[in-house]
């Protein structure tokens, strides 16, 4: 259903390895790769639709690109350098294709939805790609270990206690990043809005959604902004989506009318990038470990 193209000048092109420039028959994980660092064009072939996809993912906060070159791939990966990331796609292409397919067929349909603005079909889409790595990730990150009672100790911690997959993930990322300063800055989420009235109706059904998390939530009411650190989000991320697509009534919870939030799109346009930033930060940290 999609195509990529790659948009680098034959200039910049001669910094990056021959695997990330992005051909007819690139490895999937390479234009994932080129994919999220923003220095890759996708196009539907179904619609005709170009999407030059300029955003790095990578960093946090997430940048704007204005210039495709190697160094938003760089600065993904930092420290590691791009020989080190060649090396480690060549290495995994045949393991984890099955892996690569689905994330990489998730992530495009996330941009091409954001694309038509079409945000809570992405929210959707970026769901499943939480759900789909919430055991992948630990067990890839894991798979490189040479103690093998070392790694099923590890495993055996995550899997502790209550919670399905995204609870185990969860405490994966809380590892992964243990004594990182990554966990404690914070994801400011600004409401967006047609006008100021759509905002602040967005933004007050935020915080009564978000009421029992209100320990891991601040609220800013003159700017409309939320502020997540990222060790909590993925638990916050988890609890908007419950809200939104259980609507069940009678219970305890308060779920989310549509007619609180004006427009379901604006409502997921808050969040839906910054998760996507979260996600590929985990998985950099992820190939990172699996490039030493």
């Amino acid at each position: 259903m999609f195509q990529y193209s790659d948009p680098v000048s034959s200039y910049y092109g001669n910094f990056l390895p021959n695997n990330l420039r992005i051909q007819h028959d690139s490895k999937l994980e390479a234009i994932f790769i080129r994919l999220l660092s923003g220095t890759l064009n996708i196009e539907n072939q179904y619609t005709g639709e170009l999407i030059e996809q300029r955003l790095n993912y990578g960093v946090l906060p997430l940048q704007q690109i204005s210039r495709v070159s190697a160094k938003p791939i760089r600065n993904c990966y930092s420290p590691k350098n791009l020989i080190s990331l060649s090396s480690y796609i060549d290495d995994n292409e045949n393991i984890n294709r099955r892996f690569n397919t689905s994330l990489l067929r998730e992530v495009s349909h996330y941009f091409y939805c954001k694309h038509r603005g079409n945000n809570m079909g992405g929210f959707v889409h970026l769901y499943r790609v939480l759900e789909f790595v919430s055991y992948s990730f630990p067990l890839i990150h894991s798979s490189k270990s040479r103690d093998y009672y070392g790694t099923f100790q590890s495993l055996q911690k995550y899997f502790q206690k209550d919670g399905g997959e995204l609870k185990f993930l969860n405490r994966f990322v809380l590892k992964l990043f243990d004594s990182r300063p990554e966990l404690l800055l914070d994801v400011e989420l600004n409401v967006a809005g047609y006008d100021n009235a759509s905002r602040l109706s967005i933004y007050t059904s935020l915080k009564q959604i978000l009421t029992e998390k209100q320990s891991l939530v601040s609220f800013d009411d003159n700017l409309k902004q939320l502020k997540v650190k990222y060790k909590n989000f993925i638990e916050i991320a988890i609890h908007l989506r419950n809200r939104y697509f259980h609507f069940a009534t009678g219970g305890f919870q308060k779920n989310i009318k549509t007619s609180e939030i004006v427009d379901p799109d604006l409502f997921f346009e808050t969040i839906n990038d910054s998760f996507l930033n979260w996600i590929y930060i985990i998985y950099g940290e992820i190939v990172k470990h699996l490039c030493e």
